[in-house]
C-alpha cells in the first residue's frame, strides 16, 4: 500500500525539523544556596574520586585541575595518580589523563604558556616513601602528560614552584632550581640570592617588580630565616615563628602575608622596613591557601578552620563550614580562588571514626560583605 500524499507530507515536515532543530540536551543543574549551609557556602558537584594531599591549580579557561594524591580503596589508603577537571561553569567533572606515577604533597605551577607544571612530592605505592625529584608537564590542548628532567639531589615533600621573569622555579630541599622547559633542563638557580638550602615547605613570594622574599623551610637551620632579594641586594631576616608548609599572601606593594604552617602564628613583612610583625590572632596549621576577600579583607582556607583577615586592624574572625567536612591539615584539601574571586574546595579527611574515611565533596565560598 502506498502511503498518501498527506502522509508523505506530514513524515517529510516531521523529518525536517528533526534536522533543522539539534536535539535538547538536558541542562546541567546550577547550584543553589542551601539553607542547611552556612551563609556565603554552596555546594556543587562532588569529586569523582575522593582524596586528600592532591594538587589543584586554576586553568587559563576558568576550569581547575586537579592531580594525583591519595585516595581509599577498599579501606587502604593508596597514592593516586589520577587527575580530573572541574568546570565552575557548567558544575561538571571531567577525568583527564593521568600522570605518569602517583605523586602526594606535590608542588603545581600554571606556566606562562598555559600548561601546568607538576614537581616533588613523593609516592608510596612501592613500600615506604620515595621522594621524588622531577617533574612532569600536562598540556590543556591534547591532555597528555610528558616527562621533566630531574633535579639528581633527594626530593621532599611540598615543594614550591614560582614564575619569575619568564622563567619558571622550584624551591626544593636542596634549593632553588630553574626549569628551562624548552630544553627539558633544570639546574641551580642564579639569580641573586638564590643560593639557599633547607627549603622543603618554604614559601616564595614574587613582587610585582622583580623582588622576592623567601620564607622558612623545614630544616634547623632555615626554619626561622627569611631572606629578601631587591635587584642585587640580599637581606636576611629572622620572623618570629618557625615557619614551613605555610601560605604567603603579597597585600599591596609592600607586605607580604603569612599564616600557617609548623608555627601557627601569623606574621607580616614590610618590605621597606625588611622587618616582621607578629600577628596576635593564631589561624590554625599548614594553611591550604590565602586570598584576597573584600577590600581590605584576607580569607583565609585550611587546617579545621576558615577565617576573615581584617589587614588594617589585623583581627581575625572565624568563618562558620559546612560539616561533615573535616578538612585537616596537612594538605588534606585544596582550595583555588576562580575568576570571579570566589573560593572552591574540594576534597578533604573526615576523621578516623568516619566510615567514609576522605571527603568527596566540593564546595564554593562566596565573601560576604
Amino acid at each position: 500500500m502506498r502511503a498518501s500524499p498527506n502522509l508523505r507530507l506530514h513524515t517529510a515536515l516531521q523529518l525536517c525539523l528533526f534536522l533543522a532543530i539539534p536535539a535538547c540536551k538536558e541542562e546541567p543543574a546550577k547550584p543553589e544556596p542551601s539553607s542547611s549551609l552556612p551563609a556565603g557556602w554552596i555546594e556543587v558537584a562532588p569529586m569523582p574520586v575522593a582524596k586528600v594531599k592532591h594538587a589543584a591549580v586554576l586553568l587559563d579557561d576558568g576550569r581547575v585541575l586537579i592531580a594525583g594524591g591519595e585516595h581509599d580503596e577498599g579501606g587502604i589508603v593508596k597514592p593516586s595518580k589520577s587527575c580530573e577537571i572541574y568546570d565552575p561553569v557548567s558544575n561538571e567533572w571531567t577525568v583527564t589523563t593521568p600522570m605518569s606515577r602517583p605523586r602526594i604533597l606535590h608542588g603545581i605551577l600554571l606556566m606562562y604558556d598555559g600548561r601546568v607544571l607538576v614537581w616533588g612530592g613523593y609516592d608510596s605505592s612501592v613500600g615506604g616513601l620515595d621522594y621524588l625529584n622531577d617533574g612532569e608537564i600536562w598540556d590543556p590542548a591534547t591532555e597528555q602528560w610528558t616527562q621533566t628532567a630531574e633535579i639528581g639531589l633527594p626530593g621532599a615533600p611540598s615543594p614550591r614552584l614560582f614564575r619569575h621573569n619568564g622563567k619558571h622555579f622550584v624551591a626544593a630541599k636542596s634549593g632553588i632550581y630553574e626549569y628551562d622547559a624548552a630544553t627539558n633542563t633544570v639546574f641551580p638557580a642564579t639569580f641573586a640570592g638564590s643560593s639557599l638550602s633547607n627549603l622543603a615547605g618554604a614559601s616564595v613570594s614574587v613582587f610585582p617588580d622583580g623582588s622576592y622574599l623567601v620564607a622558612g623551610g623545614d630544616g634547623v637551620a632555615g626554619a626561622f630565616n627569611t631572606r629578601y632579594v631587591e635587584g642585587t641586594k640580599v637581606h636576611d631576616q629572622v620572623s618570629h615563628g618557625k615557619h614551613a608548609y605555610h601560605s604567603t599572601l603579597i597585600l599591596d606593594d609592600s607586605l607580604v602575608l603569612l599564616l600557617g604552617g609548623m608555627d601557627s602564628r601569623g606574621e607580616i613583612f614590610n618590605r621597606n622596613t625588611k622587618q616582621w610583625e607578629l600577628l596576635s590572632d593564631a589561624i590554625a596549621s599548614k594553611d591550604e591557601g590565602i586570598f584576597p576577600g573584600k577590600p581590605g579583607k584576607v580569607i583565609s582556607f585550611g587546617g579545621d578552620r576558615v577565617g576573615e583577615l581584617a589587614v588594617e586592624s589585623r583581627t581575625f574572625t572565624p568563618i562558620p563550614r559546612p560539616e561533615p567536612s573535616r578538612w585537616g591539615a596537612d594538605g588534606n584539601t585544596n582550595a583555588v580562588q576562580l575568576d570571579n574571586g570566589n573560593i572552591w574546595v574540594c576534597g578533604g579527611w573526615l576523621g578516623y571514626a568516619s566510615p567514609q574515611g576522605f571527603n568527596d565533596k566540593t564546595f564554593i565560598y562566596q565573601p560576604m560583605e
